[in-house]
């Protein structure tokens, strides 16, 4: 997933909102491979009835690879280089599936090589990355923001009379 995440990164998951909701495209999930002991944290791109296009260069296209969702032309800004199309192919994403990328477009093993992941393998998404500074990269759900200020409470809690007495102090 270079250059959204780099090795030895610590991240934050959230594996619970998906016993509830359903990914989102741009999402970035963690994936059980089936018949592996593995798993791979990867960008929902296609949801369940999407048609994407991945168009190789031609004359057409200006000699540029183009990748299209639902007919719409994709703008990703988060990959780190142009993909490589070799030839034009069409993918309608299955009901209960999800069709995932890695951001190092070229470089990725993803559901151009798996195929698309069922809702199954999906085990959370990747909610804030702790590197030099804290970066979100799915908007938190609701039970995320009451649990951290929960979390953010009881801190505070602990922490306050040890602020006060040394407050007090100067």
């Amino acid at each position: 997933m270079i250059p959204s995440f780099q090795d030895k990164d610590y991240l934050i998951t959230d594996k619970l909102s998906y016993h509830f909701t359903k990914p989102k495209h741009g999402d970035v999930v963690i994936i059980k491979l089936k018949n592996e002991d593995k798993y791979i944290i990867k960008r929902a791109i296609g949801m369940p009835g999407d048609v994407l296009d991945f168009v190789a260069p031609s004359a057409e296209n200006n000699y540029k690879p183009q990748f299209f969702i639902n007919g719409k032309l994709q703008n990703e800004k988060y990959i780190r280089e142009q993909m490589d199309i070799p030839e034009t192919i069409s993918y309608k994403v299955g009901e209960n599936q999800i069709f995932a990328m890695g951001d190092n477009r070229n470089q990725s093993s993803d559901s151009r090589v798996y195929g698309a992941f069922d809702y199954t393998d999906v085990k959370g998404k990747v909610v804030l990355e702790l590197r030099d500074t804290l970066q979100f990269h799915t908007e938190p759900t609701p039970y995320i923001v009451v649990f951290s200020l929960i979390v953010f409470g009881i801190l505070l809690y602990l922490f306050y009379p040890l602020i006060q007495r040394r407050v007090g102090k100067h």
